[in-house]
């Protein structure tokens, strides 16, 4: 009997894994302005609280900078509070129909501590990676009535995908890294 793995679904997993670690590398905060930090900052609008890109036009001209321009000017004052609240240390100030964010180079100290999260961040992701492969390849063993040889194929494409998305996890975080130890391009840019 010849057993035929989900290709896509084992696909869907790894992935689901991927776009949360991007998710959550995105609220890290590093020397490079990231408009994706303010995706878990919601405002009410009309009844509702909606995240800051639902109200507002959101630009990063710069590595340093987010400009966000809301569709309604009375919506700075909300936006503003909810940058203050959500605790992320920004430097937030309004202009005449705008908010400016600017991002100041890191110190050494909060450099190490942003290391420090990334993989911390990267380690749990990489369990949930191995946890996917682990839960698939149980199956495949399980199996009956199926050769040995037919399992160990379907291990093989297994532990293929496996890698294949654990070096996307793992060159993200370098990414990531490498933009928190980095400013000098930056002064360079300016």
């Amino acid at each position: 009997m010849q057993i035929e793995i989900n290709e896509q679904e084992i696909k869907e997993k790894f992935l689901s894994v991927i776009f949360g670690y991007k998710n959550e590398l995105a609220k890290i905060i590093t020397n490079y302005a990231n408009a994706n930090i303010l995706n878990q900052i919601k405002v009410p609008y009309y009844g509702q609280m909606l995240q800051i890109s639902q109200v507002s036009t959101i630009s990063v001209p710069g590595p340093t900078e987010i400009i966000i321009k809301p569709f309604e000017k009375e919506l700075i004052k909300e936006i503003l509070k909810g940058i203050t609240d959500s605790n992320l240390n920004l430097n937030a100030h309004s202009e005449t129909n705008l908010i400016r964010i600017k991002f100041e180079p890191l110190t050494e100290e909060v450099r190490k501590e942003t290391v420090k999260k990334i993989k911390k961040v990267t380690e749990s992701n990489l369990v949930k990676l191995r946890n996917v492969r682990r839960e698939e390849q149980n199956l495949i063993k399980k199996a009956q009535h199926v050769s040995e040889s037919e399992k160990k194929i379907n291990l093989e494409k297994i532990d293929k995908l496996f890698f294949h998305y654990q070096d996307i996890l793992i060159a993200s975080e370098k990414e990531k890294i490498d933009s928190a130890l980095h400013f000098d391009s930056l002064k360079k840019n300016k």
